[in-house]
């Protein structure tokens, strides 16, 4: 096999093993649950304005995380602690709202961290000077610096899963008269 079938075939399985990465890490749902039909109990995030200032030109705000109690006209009901009573939360001060997928599943989060350390991975391999002397010591390069890449991404994010967030359809605003 000569150096430019193999560089041809390496770059070719590389870029194949890249997109199925990046088609599993941009899976996701594609319309957005009501806030209406949210189960009570389930586990919302709700950012809501602030009255203070923005700070460094982005709005200000607050984060707040609990348990949904419930939609009461115009108003939600959050439950931060089962030992403090329910929040209302009037629907004019949401910014907006989100409700927990839980944490990722195991394989997921190492598949999604994997493709950009991957790709940095054959970037760097493709800019590393090769002194071996081999007409494929570039495509072995290649394929070496992506796979540790991934690796060593996938690891990562294995163990620093974090929660996913889901945004929900807020109803419509309207204002008081």
């Amino acid at each position: 096999m000569t150096s430019s079938n193999f560089l041809r075939e390496t770059c070719m399985r590389l870029s194949l093993i890249i997109a199925v990465l990046a088609q599993v890490a941009c899976a996701s749902a594609s319309t957005a649950q009501h806030l209406d039909s949210l189960r009570v109990g389930s586990r919302v995030r709700v950012d809501v304005f602030s009255s203070g200032g923005s700070l460094f030109g982005r709005d200000a705000g607050q984060r707040l995380t609990g348990r949904f109690a419930g939609l009461r006209g115009d108003t939600i009901l959050l439950s931060l602690t089962d030992s403090r009573p329910q929040l209302p939360i009037p629907l004019m001060v949401v910014r907006r709202a989100y409700v927990s997928d839980r944490r990722q599943a195991p394989l997921i989060a190492a598949l999604r961290g994997a493709v950009f350390p991957a790709i940095l991975g054959a970037a760097e391999g493709s800019l590393a000077p090769v002194s071996d002397g081999r007409a494929n010591g570039r495509a072995r390069a290649i394929e070496r610096s992506a796979l540790a890449g991934a690796v060593l991404g996938g690891v990562v994010s294995l163990f620093t899963r974090g929660e996913r967030w889901r945004q929900l359809a807020l109803p419509v605003r309207r204002r008081p008269e």
